[in-house]
């Protein structure tokens, strides 16, 4: 077997391997609770102490061992014992040979020059052994520190000290490429080992596109950077990219494993976007954000508007940062009416965000931060205990049924722990699991169907209900509609807009109100802002609704006042009346 020790370490002539009795006695004083070097001195002590001692007997009581027979056995005895420990040592040291020998063997066998300084001396030689095993441990450990664990590709160092290097002896017009694999995060969450060798067989493609003597780099857990040097401005460099993309999109696996990488592709100009390695490369990521968003081009250039906006998120990521200890977070709550029986029924919670010099940011600002970065687990897992907690307040007030909404984001639901945090938040609240309904967008529910059914099934099981969001504005079919346990559709705010004057509005609302009705799923109409879309969604058989019409998002202890107040609960059955009444709050507001 390549690398095995050669079979003289297994015999005395190698010098490596103690016969029986030594081993034996070896794995006895092993077993002793005392160090190695307490061991080695008691037994030299030993070996020299009774010798010395039957001498100094002798010596002192020669009547008293006149008799030959008690001199012999005196004798023997003393001889024995010093033989033991004599042995004894052999035992000890003998494990050190064994190690030396091994340590210098292994050394020939990979090629290791023979150290000058090298001891004859066993246990010399071995130190001698070690400290040139460690230098050579050492190098290795640098070099592996240089190489993606999962990839093998190179790391930022490298890669950066290569760009210095050609920069230098050919300062002119580059362009560094980031390429991401878009899908990298979403696999790990069903899969982790099953998307490491997806995303090494992306790595393995991306260097053999590339060839010898490009430099390339991972320099993300899904991103990779490629340094262009021969491209001929941004439109060379485009050309260059975008061939590189071709070669990664075919799909990787087979059957029902297989994927087809979703490749993102950033880039920044030397000189004109930065002078060096990391500023590139900082800004060739900054424009990944705009490539997939524009139409028709998985590539985007790093621009000074890119730049600026990228210095607002900065900004606005270490704010959203303090603002999670300084409670400047908040949830407020737009109640669901259900105007058949003419009370509340539930709300919608959201997020809102008070800065103490700012005043209040919209959401439409903050939560793509918040997603961006990563934050969005740590701010959800807040929103689930807020939200819990005020749905037991709701609860103790006697609304029922009652439930509270709580929209979750498409990294959350690709988060393996989102139904524990669900049920630990509900558990530390006491609040029943019914009265909690998770909101997610169709879009995100169809992006993985089978994830979609394990996690409504997880959170079915805990009695949990769901509810799908702007639906009408993705591409899902029927039959995958009734293969998901969920129970509300709530109707995308683009149907609900002036529905009584568009015709193929109110026919998308009545399909949807009618599909409804056949799976026995709620219907909710979301955005409501006039009667006239009221009661244009009334006569085609709506009759849940939430939007401006009826409140705006209230906090809390306004929530709770305002859905027992006689008063404004009795505005819900008259349209003209309830129409002049948010008239009203809107000019005292």
């Amino acid at each position: 077997m390549e690398g095995a020790l050669p079979p003289s370490f297994l015999t005395s002539e190698g010098g490596g391997i103690l016969n029986m009795g030594q081993h034996h006695l070896h794995r006895t004083l092993s077993g002793l609770p005392f160090g190695y070097g307490v061991k080695v001195m008691a037994l030299a002590i030993a070996a020299a102490a009774i010798p010395m001692g039957l001498a100094i007997t002798l010596a002192a009581a020669p009547a008293a061992l006149a008799d030959p027979m008690l001199r012999f056995a005196l004798l023997a005895g003393a001889s024995g014992l010093s033989l033991l420990a004599v042995a004894a040592m052999g035992a000890l040291l003998g494990a050190l040979q064994t190690a030396a020998n091994a340590l210098h063997a292994t050394a020939r066998m990979a090629g290791a020059p023979d150290d000058p300084d090298r001891s004859l001396d066993a246990v010399a030689a071995m130190a001698s052994d070690i400290r040139h095993l460690a230098a050579r441990l050492e190098s290795v450990r640098h070099r592996l520190s240089n190489r993606h664990p999962v990839t093998g590709v190179g790391t930022r160092e490298p890669f950066f000290t290569a760009i210095a290097q050609d920069l230098k002896e050919s300062p002119t017009p580059a362009t560094l490429g980031v390429i991401r694999f878009a899908q990298f995060d979403r696999l790990v969450a069903v899969d982790r080992p099953a998307a490491e060798q997806v995303l090494q067989v992306f790595a393995q493609r991306l260097t053999k596109a590339l060839g010898p003597g490009r430099p390339l780099a991972q320099v993300d857990r899904d991103s990779f950077a490629v340094w262009l040097h021969e491209s001929a401005g941004p439109k060379g460099a485009a050309e260059a990219l975008r061939a590189l993309a071709d070669t990664l999109v075919n799909p990787i696996g087979e059957g029902e494993d297989q994927v087809i990488p979703d490749v993102r592709l950033g880039a920044a100009l030397y000189p004109h976007d930065g002078e060096d390695g990391p500023t590139l490369l900082a800004r060739a990521v900054g424009a990944l954000g705009k490539a997939g968003r524009m139409a028709n081009s998985r590539l985007a250039f790093h621009s000074d508007e890119s730049s600026a906006a990228a210095q607002e998120r900065f900004v606005m990521e270490q704010a959203l940062r303090q603002a999670m200890a300084r409670d400047e977070l908040a949830l407020h709550y737009q109640p669901v009416v259900d105007l058949n029986a003419g009370r509340v029924i539930g709300a919608e919670a959201l997020l809102r965000w008070r800065h103490p010099e700012i005043g209040p940011i919209p959401p439409a600002r903050f939560l793509p931060v918040l997603e961006q970065s990563g934050m969005i687990k740590e701010v959800g897992a807040w929103i689930f205990e807020r939200a819990c907690a005020d749905a037991k307040s709701f609860e103790d007030l006697g609304l029922n049924p009652f439930k509270v909404g709580v929209n979750l984001s498409e990294r959350q639901f690709r988060d393996p722990e989102l139904p524990v945090m669900v049920a630990g938040a509900l558990q530390r609240s006491g609040v029943r699991p019914q009265r909690l309904e998770l909101e997610l967008t169709e879009a995100a529910l169809m992006e993985d169907l089978e994830h979609t059914r394990r996690v409504f099934n997880h959170l079915s099981a805990i009695g949990v209900s769901v509810a799908i969001d702007d639906f009408g504005a993705g591409a899902s079919s029927l039959g995958d509609l009734k293969s998901l346990d969920f129970g509300k559709l709530k109707i995308d705010r683009a149907f609900v807009t002036e529905v009584g004057r568009r015709h193929d509005s109110q026919a998308v609302c009545a399909a949807l109100i009618e599909l409804g009705r056949r799976l026995d799923i709620a219907v909710l109409a979301e955005g409501v802002e006039t009667r006239e879309e009221v009661e244009a969604l009334q006569v085609i058989g709506c009759h849940l609704f939430q939007g401006f019409f009826f409140s705006r998002p209230l906090t809390a202890e306004k929530f709770k006042r305002k859905v027992v107040d006689p008063e404004w609960l009795s505005l819900l059955a008259s349209p003209v009346h309830r129409q002049l009444f948010d008239l009203g709050e809107r000019l005292a507001s």
